[in-house]
This record gives structure tokens, sequence and C-alpha cells, in this order.
């Protein structure tokens, strides 16, 4: 993937999983562009400063997310 000057991103995802985060965006009321941003500094300030815990390290957490969402999201990543 080429890197140019100027500030966008492209990225080419599967049809569904890009309706699917839509979906979960609005329910939020949340843009893409705002959610990339918040997950973007985020990773970039716990590159800098890790975090204490490695089960947070392990655990991705999803800003903006209502709590059913992170419920169903935490279901569907964790095999009981």
């Amino acid at each position: 993937m080429s890197r140019g000057p100027s500030g966008r991103l492209v990225v080419e995802l599967e049809q569904d999983l890009k309706h699917q985060l839509y979906i979960a965006l609005s329910l939020d009321r949340l843009t893409f562009k705002d959610w990339l941003v918040t997950q973007v500094e985020r990773y970039i300030a716990e590159q800098r400063q890790p975090t204490l815990f490695a089960a947070e390290a392990k655990s991705p957490t999803y800003i903006g997310s209502s709590a059913s969402n992170r419920q169903a999201a935490t279901r569907k990543r964790i095999p009981k």
C-alpha cells in the first residue's frame, strides 16, 4: 500500500462488514471519521505508554459502543 502526502486512508472491506460497521456507528450516533480518529488516537497513546495490565492490552475496547453492543462484541470474541 502506498503512502501519499494527503490525509486520506483507503481501506477495502467486505461489503457486509462495512454495512455492519455503519449500522453499529449509527446506533451510537457516530460518524466513521469520528470513531476512527478516536481509535487511532487511543492506539497511538497506548504505543507510547503501554497499559499496566496485560488483560487490558489483550481485550480491545470499542469506543462509543453502547453497552449492549459492547456485550454482544464481548460474547462474540470470548468463547465459553
